[in-house]
């Protein structure tokens, strides 16, 4: 599967040529250290196209079906400050990946896109050979993406304490909650139906 975007789709702000292909490395892959690179998911929110990578060692059958056909319910909730993007596709896979603005490179003052893309790109990251082993594409709707947009504001707008101090919060909230707990927290949830 090729997903290719040239031009803008629903007045999306769209990157001009983006392409991911399943069976190419993944461009996550050379970031980090597949051997000892633990499964979970990772997102990067707030640009002109969202990316929520989920990370496996050897997916399963079931898995990815799962993540190429079933429902896609999204979420995010707030907890000390951290964006928490909620994921469940059908009932394999359920989780959550974490976001700060700040941990971003910094953009030029005035650069800050005013709304985030609308455009969604879920890719499966295969941490034993280091490929993608499926991919995405989820239009959000309007109302959704405008909450998330408006949770990045405020984010930003928070005292950056370092990453230490970051990375510790979010070891704290994942003690007191699990996925389910901030799925009921979540600010602004969505189901996508798949098209396949």
């Amino acid at each position: 599967m090729i997903a290719h975007y040239d031009a803008p789709q629903s007045g999306d702000l769209i990157p001009p040529l983006i392409q991911f292909r399943a069976g190419m490395r993944h461009p996550s892959a050379n970031q980090i250290d597949l051997a000892t690179q633990c499964e979970g998911a990772h997102c990067k929110l707030g640009g002109m196209m969202q990316m929520l990578t989920l990370m496996h060692r050897t997916p399963t059958a079931s898995e990815m079906r799962a993540f190429r056909r079933d429902e896609l319910t999204l979420a995010f909730a707030v907890e000390e400050g951290i964006i928490f993007l909620l994921y469940r596709f059908g009932e394999c896979l359920i989780g959550d990946a974490s976001f700060t603005v700040h941990l971003l490179p910094v953009r030029p003052s005035g650069d800050e896109p005013e709304n985030s893309g609308r455009l969604l790109v879920s890719t499966i990251l295969d941490l034993s050979t280091g490929l993608l082993s499926a991919l995405r594409t989820t239009t959000l709707p309007e109302d959704f993406a405008t909450s998330l947009a408006d949770a990045i504001k405020v984010q930003r707008a928070q005292p950056w304490n370092g990453k230490a101090a970051h990375l510790k919060a979010i070891a704290d909230v994942q003690d007191r909650l699990g996925v389910e707990d901030l799925f009921q927290r979540a600010l602004a949830r969505t189901v996508v139906r798949s098209t396949h």
